[in-house]
């Protein structure tokens, strides 16, 4: 299963809650998402790789994971905070998981 998202550095300048912890669901591990899952999590990068689409635009494919497991992930638009990613950076994870073929 790959994870089709938008991850965010958790730095200082970025929030890692946008709510008040209260509000926020319980954590799901990595082990229990399925395809169609709504996701925001944070994660640790256990491995990055900078590649270059065909038209010569940037993205990360990533391995992101936590104490359940790793799951593929691909970030098709970096921002220039995300091209300072590397393994062991904790990241906020926003997305939908997705079955792909590849």
């Amino acid at each position: 299963m790959s994870l089709h998202c938008q991850v965010a550095v958790a730095d200082g300048d970025l929030p890692l809650m946008a709510a008040p912890i209260e509000d926020l669901a319980a954590p799901t591990l990595v082990s229990d998402w399925h395809d169609a899952a709504a996701v925001d999590a944070v994660l640790l990068v256990r491995e990055v790789e900078r590649r270059e689409k065909r038209d010569g635009s940037p993205f990360l494919r990533l391995v992101l994971g936590d104490r359940s497991g790793t799951i593929g992930a691909v970030m098709w638009t970096p921002d220039e905070v995300s091209e300072t990613i590397d393994a062991g950076a904790p990241v906020r994870v926003r997305g939908r998981c997705a079955d792909h073929p590849r």
